[in-house]
């Protein structure tokens, strides 16, 4: 009996690995996905103070991931993409809290279309709070958080050009909690000039 279980054990393990094998291709490294979110806070860092909007404090991002193997071995993490199908329960949550570089840091080389998008969304953030701070009597700010919820869609070359899609009003059906991202935004205190 003892032998039936480890052997059961042992094929299932073959199958899930297997399985892992053929998605992991069409889904890109968390990796790269973490680039293009640190790539969007350099855009941000450097368009906040530029406008006098409140300073991003955080960036708290909620990626939904699965696990398969990676090329050279081993266990990796990748980006749930939107238009495939994938159940909750295969889905790993990672959570990183990342602080925005100073504007004064080298920037990277250039931005993707995925990082400037995520940026333009993250200034539009600030831009309402300051809409509120600029009224008569104006609005004390002492901290705004924000949450934006996207997709991202692979295409290219092996699905490693990321499109981020931000979840709207309009979007349509297929969005499911398995393959929504999130990031939440604290702005603090701007400085008064």
């Amino acid at each position: 009996m003892r032998k039936r279980i480890v052997t059961a054990a042992a094929v299932m393990l073959v199958s899930l690995n297997t399985f892992a094998l053929a998605e992991s291709p069409r889904r890109p490294p968390v990796e790269t996905l973490i680039s293009q979110v640190q790539d969007a806070l350099f855009i941000v860092a450097r368009k906040l103070p530029d406008e006098s909007l409140p300073p991003l404090n955080t960036a708290e991002v909620t990626l939904q991931t699965t696990v398969g193997t990676s090329q050279k071995g081993g266990f990796e993490f990748f980006v749930v993409t939107f238009g495939g199908k994938i159940d909750e329960e295969e889905v790993q949550s990672i959570v990183l809290t990342l602080t925005p570089p100073s504007p004064k840091d080298p920037s990277p080389v250039a931005a993707s279309d995925f990082a400037a998008a995520l940026a333009d969304l993250i200034v539009a953030s600030a831009k309402s709070a300051k809409k509120a701070q600029d009224r008569q009597p104006a609005l004390e700010l002492s901290k705004l958080v924000a949450s934006i919820s996207f997709v991202v869609k692979s295409s290219g070359e092996a699905g490693l050009k990321l499109v981020f899609v931000p979840v709207t009003l309009n979007f349509g059906g297929g969005i499911s909690k398995a393959n929504m991202h999130k990031v939440q935004l604290t702005f603090g205190k701007a400085d008064k000039k």
